[in-house]
């Protein structure tokens, strides 16, 4: 007996405040995490974070958690008791409750937004049904979910519509679509004949020159584009002005020196490039040690193209001698970084960063064959434009070959 009221005087002490009198109140701290809100009864909380409040000894609070998202989940820590979204404290002492909203997974959308993006050179209208688009002026409109929209393209006089793109059929002019979510569409409108397509020439380079079509439609200094019907074979051809070469075509299905063929299958751009023809250029021969070389010995030239101080992407060229084969090519100093490609009896030198050709470039490893002959002519010589294309130089009345 003298035990068990020992036991009940210390548990009174300790359940005092140091005045030996009951605190009056008690700290409720309550903590959230996501998006939610947490209220209180009798009133004091009212939080979407963190936030704490003293309520009177004894009393019992109820909190009442309510998610930003209808359906998402209440999780309580450190209530008395649950019930749903509810959490019962007595507050006897400091409590601290905390809160978590849990996401639910996403439902799907009961209305659905339709655009219509429309694309191309031309006009034209969409409609739809059941109705809603009505585009060029109102190109979105909501439906509900899982509905099923068809879209109608109608080109504007002077135009043709082309094709659709994002719809999930089409027929035609035509598109459907399943609004299981927000969804655009794009229609594309030309303008002109829809049998007919354009062609487009482009002149690039330094050079001067024009480019005509067969069947006849591009003249191209003045006209250059023109519509031809589609599937139709189209050639164009590049002639140059006094002063200047063709150079190389882009944009073909099929290129063959100055021709161009392609098909009108679609709207087609080409370019045709045109250099200026360099003055006064040759492809000399600037030292060598193939003179007296004796049957079956090897021998070394090194080449320089002389007279044009512009920069270039390389260089070709072919050599001709009963009396010499061409066995390999060397870069000489300064132009490491260019590729050498020797097959008797071409040589290419192509750089992929431009080079000065006023100074020897290529060195070619030569084997005598017979003795007879007195020296090698080069058959053809080019310099190779850093854009694109050659530049043919003429050899006849360079001073070329080697002389034994």
């Amino acid at each position: 007996m003298v035990l068990a009221i020992a036991s009940l005087l210390i548990l009174l002490i300790a359940c005092t405040s140091p005045s030996g009198e009951t605190p009056s109140s008690f700290s409720l701290t309550v903590t959230v995490e996501g998006l939610g809100t947490v209220a209180s009864d009798p009133a004091g909380i009212d939080c979407g974070e963190a936030c704490q409040v003293a309520f009177p000894s004894g009393s019992v609070v109820s909190l009442t958690a309510t998610p930003e998202n209808a359906g998402d989940g209440v999780v309580w820590d450190g209530c008395d008791d649950v019930k749903g979204a509810t959490c019962t404290v007595t507050m006897t002492q400091p409590r601290d409750v905390a809160v978590t909203f849990e996401p639910s997974d996403p439902q799907p959308p009961t209305r659905t937004r339709l655009t219509v993006a429309p694309l191309g050179d031309g006009n034209g209208s969409v409609t739809s049904e059941p109705e809603g688009i009505d585009c060029g002026d109102d190109c979105e409109h909501v439906y509900d979910a899982n509905f099923v929209v068809t879209l109608t393209a109608d080109p504007a006089a002077g135009n043709y519509f082309e094709a659709w793109e994002d719809c999930d059929a089409t027929r035609g002019s035509s598109c459907i679509v399943t609004m299981h979510e927000d969804r655009t569409v794009i229609p594309t409108f030309g303008v002109g004949n829809p049998n007919e397509r354009t062609v487009a020439v482009t002149l690039d380079g330094s050079g001067e020159g024009r480019v005509t079509s067969e069947p006849a439609g591009i003249d191209c200094g003045e006209d250059c584009s023109h519509p031809f019907p589609l599937g139709e074979a189209v050639t164009l051809t590049a002639i140059t002005e006094d002063g200047s070469q063709f150079s190389a075509w882009d944009g073909c299905d099929e290129a063959t020196d100055d021709t161009c063929i392609l098909e009108v299958n679609a709207d087609r751009e080409v370019s045709a490039l045109f250099e200026t023809i360099p003055e006064d250029v040759t492809l000399t021969v600037v030292s060598d040690n193939c003179a007296n070389t004796a049957v079956g010995e090897a021998c070394r030239a090194s080449l320089a193209i002389l007279g044009d101080l512009r920069t270039w992407g390389g260089m070709t060229f072919a050599s001709s001698s009963p009396a010499f084969t061409l066995e390999d090519a060397e870069l000489l100093p300064g132009f490491e970084a260019c590729l050498v490609h020797a097959a008797a009896p071409h040589v290419a030198v192509i750089c992929p960063d431009p080079v000065q050709l006023d100074v020897a470039m290529v060195r070619l490893v030569l084997n005598r064959v017979t003795s007879g002959e007195a020296s090698m002519a080069f058959e053809t010589a080019n310099l190779l434009p850093y854009n694109g294309g050659l530049v043919s130089i003429d050899t006849s009345s360079s001073p070329l070959g080697v002389a034994p």
